[in-house]
């Protein structure tokens, strides 16, 4: 049986997930932690160019970078004070799931009428 992943492919990885920790004035958690919610984004993915999954890995990897702060916040909202939220974890729930929202909000808005419906389900009407 074959392996899925080729060592070469493995050690690719690493190397850069550990390059990227060396980026100046970024925190080497969030770094790693959207990488790795990046790589989850795009083996999950049924997209099949790899033109496409590079350009997602690139949105989802940023948006995890990006968000990864306002994640913590909220999270750390919903949990009691006693708890904190790691910067890596949250980077990775958010390279996670920013394309998911991301497709979501485009697919609601090729149909207008979808739309308006949903924000009429949020007022209760």
């Amino acid at each position: 049986m074959s392996e899925p992943i080729s060592a070469t492919s493995a050690t690719s990885a690493v190397a850069t997930a550990s390059i990227l920790t060396l980026v100046p004035g970024a925190e080497p958690a969030v770094m790693i932690g959207a990488f790795t919610g990046a790589v989850l984004f795009i083996i999950t993915n049924d997209t099949s160019g790899n033109l496409q999954r590079i350009g997602l890995f690139i949105v989802s990897f940023l948006g995890g970078v990006l968000c990864a702060n306002w994640v913590a916040n909220a999270i750390s909202a919903m949990l009691p004070d006693t708890l904190q939220v790691n910067m890596g974890m949250a980077a990775l729930i958010s390279s996670a799931c920013v394309v998911r929202m991301l497709q979501y909000v485009m697919k609601l808005t090729n149909n207008p009428e979808s739309w308006i419906n949903a924000l009429r389900g949020l007022r209760g009407k």
